[in-house]
Parts: C-alpha cells; sequence; structure tokens
C-alpha cells in the first residue's frame, strides 16, 4: 500500500502489483484483496500525528466533495519526530564570520 501511495497509481495497476504480490510473498504475509480493502485498512490506523481531517467544501451534483488536511501542529510535530530531519534542523541561530566578513548562507540567518 505504501507503493501505491507513493507513486499514486491507478486501482487497476494496484490491482495487478497486489496480485503479483501474493504470488511471491511468503504464506504468513497477509495482503489486502483489493486497492479500496488496502485504503479502508489505511483508514482505520491510528498512528499519532499523521490523522488527517477532512471538511466539506462544496457539493456538486448531489456529491459532497470534501478537503482533507492535516493541522500545521501535527505536521511540525511528524516532521521532527524524524530524527534524520531532526538532526539537519536548526534551533540556536549562532552568525557566521570569515575573516571578519558576515556569511550569509540561509535566509534564517540574515539581517531582514
Amino acid at each position: 500500500m505504501a507503493l501505491l501511495t507513493k507513486w499514486n497509481l491507478s486501482e487497476a495497476c494496484g490491482s495487478d502489483i497486489l496480485k503479483f504480490s501474493r504470488k511471491i510473498c511468503r504464506d504468513d504475509v497477509i495482503l489486502p484483496t483489493s486497492v479500496k480493502q488496502g485504503h479502508q485498512l489505511m483508514d482505520q490506523m491510528n498512528v499519532p500525528h499523521i490523522s488527517f481531517r477532512k471538511a466539506p467544501i462544496m457539493t456538486y451534483m448531489e456529491e459532497t466533495h470534501y478537503l482533507h488536511y492535516r493541522p500545521i501542529f501535527d505536521a511540525i510535530k511528524e516532521l521532527l519526530s524524524n530524527q534524520e530531519i531532526f538532526d539537519i534542523c536548526t534551533f540556536k541561530f549562532t552568525p557566521l564570520y570569515h575573516k571578519g566578513q558576515r556569511i550569509y548562507s540561509e535566509q534564517y540567518n540574515g539581517e531582514w
């Protein structure tokens, strides 16, 4: 399901991938029988900081369309819980100098 979501594959392509995966997987691996079932399983997962909210934005031809979004603080928590991203974050600003000349390399260390 991660592959299907990452590359935004169609349901037909996703179904073919699932069929192929079921043929080559071990017997103890449980895979969804369809892309729709896989999406339902993913929707039921309760993982902190990655839950999306849903808000109706319009109704067209008796069908309601929704906006799925993440609250900004949840997105920040998720980013900072990723160790690879956390390691390169700058939390304490230190101006850089070379031979008495101020070095500007990023937007956050300039004098705006």
